[in-house]
This record gives structure tokens, sequence and C-alpha cells, in this order.
């Protein structure tokens, strides 16, 4: 079975009762984009149109691999056509509001998937499957995409700062590379590992490399200041240094999710499946009862201040801590106020809505003289932050291979 082979077979829309006007100190856009990723649309649209990134408003980031529609924002005084296209994106103006559009303002998101490849025999296992999957829910985990600053290292960034180890944060960061990235930057990272402490050598290693800009300017940081290690971490993009602290906490709420699934009564069966972070657990069937139970679940994200409603919350929660080395009471972070924890809660289980019944059909991608696959194609909403990945992994189909 295959998912994600092309962006059409993943669609994402937003869904929002923001009201809109006829004109207003801001201008709002429905945002189309295609194979690529939300900040290379935010770093495209902004170049077009000479909009520094800040002043770009948006309430969530979107799938690469993926056809997603999404609401914009941007001051009225910037000139935008009422229609504008360029490569994969698209935006088209709806109206004005008098408010920029913040993180997390939408209602919910809608999916559309389509599962591909599938065969003959196994239709009604997938179907089946992804009709009590939609009717009864899943665990809210963040799922893989949450986790991009893992690649290339199993260390939490935020974990070593936590800890004060702000060298081994930085060397982290420094050092740690993937197929993914760039042979330029891969050939700096590798002399920046074997010749850690010796920056002029790092540098020279790095000058040749225009793409690695952001280990330049963190070794030329170091060469004056050899033993500020916080201060060269600070230099790191702010949204990068956020996305590693929301990595860590994610993994936290995911853990904590994972001991209390252990501990319902009667016992659940669970089955695994991998994701960047570890493993997600999943029941292979649940209850009505216990499915509302758990959706009525509430953790909190860890943070120093976090309230517990519930005991068995409290222990989940204090176990993931303890078996990571870690007192709730430390985690305040001794950097800038963005770089703490956030404050807020997550419910437990997800029961999607607005489910439209799986759909089986000829899938004409894959389909040849021999072989005669078929499609599946599911419909629903889930709150913001929650992802479809998820429901697709309960259902069974966790491969993202694609064409």
């Amino acid at each position: 079975m295959k998912i994600k082979q092309s962006p059409e077979d993943f669609i994402v829309e937003e869904i929002s009762s923001r009201p809109l006007k006829d004109s207003g100190p801001y201008q709002v856009f429905l945002l189309e984009k295609k194979g690529i990723d939300t900040f290379g649309a935010k770093r495209i649209i902004g170049k077009e149109f000479k909009i520094p990134s800040k002043e770009i408003g948006l309430a969530g980031l979107k799938d690469k691999h993926a056809l997603t529609r999404q609401f914009v924002s941007f001051p009225s005084n910037y000139k935008i056509p009422v229609e504008w296209s360029q490569q994969s994106i698209k935006l088209k103006r709806l109206g004005f509001a008098n408010q920029p559009i913040l993180l997390g303002d939408l209602d919910a998101n809608r999916f559309t998937l389509i599962v591909r490849e599938v065969k003959e025999f196994e239709v009604e296992k997938v179907r089946s499957s992804a009709m009590e999957v939609l009717r009864y829910g899943v665990p809210n985990y963040f799922d893989s995409q949450r986790f991009g600053s893992l690649r290339g290292t199993q260390s939490y960034i935020a974990k070593l700062i936590v800890k004060g180890d702000w060298e081994g944060a930085v060397k982290t960061i420094l050092t740690s590379a993937t197929r993914h990235d760039p042979a330029q930057v891969r050939h700096c990272r590798e002399h920046i590992k074997s010749g850690w402490g010796f920056w002029d050598k790092c540098m020279q290693a790095c000058s040749s490399s225009p793409k690695a800009r952001r280990e330049k300017r963190i070794i030329a940081f170091l060469k004056e200041n050899p033993k500020d290690f916080k201060s060269a971490f600070l230099l790191v993009e702010r949204e990068l240094q956020k996305m590693y602290m929301a990595a860590y906490q994610s993994y936290l709420w995911n853990e904590t999710v994972k001991v209390l699934l252990n501990r319902v009564h009667p016992p659940l069966s669970l089955r695994q499946v991998k994701y960047e972070a570890g493993r997600h657990l999943f029941p292979i069937s649940i209850s009505p009862d216990a499915a509302v139970s758990l959706s009525q679940t509430e953790i909190p994200l860890l943070n120093p201040d976090a309230q517990f409603s519930r005991e068995d919350v409290k222990f989940a929660s204090l176990k993931v801590i303890k078996d990571e080395a870690l007192f709730l009471d430390k985690l305040k972070i001794d950097g800038p106020d963005y770089l703490q924890f956030r404050q807020g809660s997550r419910k437990m289980w997800i029961i999607p809505k607005s489910v439209s019944a799986p759909s089986v059909s000829i899938d004409e991608r894959n389909s040849n003289p021999r072989f005669k696959f078929k499609k599946v194609e599911v419909s629903f909403e889930l709150p913001a932050g929650s992802y479809a990945t998820v429901i697709l992994k309960a259902i069974g189909v966790e491969k993202k291979r694609r064409r």
C-alpha cells in the first residue's frame, strides 16, 4: 500500500469561522500550495512582494508532500494582486480583517486522503479498520512532522539545554547531518566534528561552503568567545530554537499518553508503530465507552508550572520525567522567554468529525494489465494541531513510499 504518492493524495484544508470585511488593515488570502512546505511558500511570497517574514500571518504549518489550502494575512499596505500564482503556489484574496492571522487561528482542518495500491484481499481490512478508527478515534499523538529537528541525531537538544549542557547542544547542531543536507554542509559539519574546539581550522574547512551560513556564523563567534556556548546557541535562528524545545516537549507528552494507555482497565491490546521519535502505541480495538472516556482526558504540556486535574495523569507525567532523569520543577530554561517550554494542555484522544465513509475504486495510477489495484479514499475533520498521519497509522497504513 502507498500513501502520499502524489500531493493530491493528501489534501488539507483549513476551516475557519473568522469574519471578513470589505476593507481593513489586514488583507486575508487563501494560500494553495503543492509539494512545498509552509516556510518555503513564505519565502517565495516574501521575496516576490518584499514582505518580511514576521508580517506574514499563518494559523499553522502544513505538510510539504500534500495539496494544502490555508489562510494567510498581510498588512494591507502591501500591494498584492487579487489572484497570483508562481511555481506551486497560488494566492486568492478573500477579504480584509482588523487583526492578522495568528498561530492557531482556525477551527479545524479537513483532510481527504487516498491510500493506493491496495490489493483486492486487503480492501475489506483497510475499509473496516478505517471505519472503526474514524468512529472511535485515536491517541492524539504528535507525529513525525513535529520532530524534523531530530534528523541526523537522536539527541534532544532541548534536553541538553535543560541540563545546562549548552556546549553539547551547540555541538549537536553543528555536527549532525543527513543525506538530505547539501554536500557542502555535510563536508563542513564533518570537519567541525573532527576538529571540535579548533575553530580556526573549522572555519577554514567551511569557508568555501556558501550554504553553511549558520555554521560559519557560530564558529566565528566561538573563535572570539570559545567558552560562551550559551550565546553561541542563541545565534541559531529563533524559529529553529523554538522547534528544538517543541520537539522535546511533544516527545514527553507522547510518552505520557503511552503510560496512560498501558494503565487502562480492562487492559487494552496494543501494537507499536514506528515514528521519527520512537514508537507510538495504538489499541488494536477499543470499546465505545473507553474511547469516550479517553477523549475526555486532558494532558498538560510538561513545564515547571504544569497543573494536573487527575492523579492518573499526574502519575504518568511524573513517571516520564523520572525516566528522563529530570524533575518537573527543573524544566525552566536559563534563557530568554521564547525558549521556555510553553504552557497548555492537549486532549489525549481525538474522534474525527464530519467523516465520509471510506470509498473504494480502481487505482488508475498503479493498475496494469496483470494487477488491478484499488484505492481507498477517506475524508474527515480534526481539531487544529492534530495529525492525519496518526489516523493512517492507526488504520494500518504506515509506509510513505512515493514514485
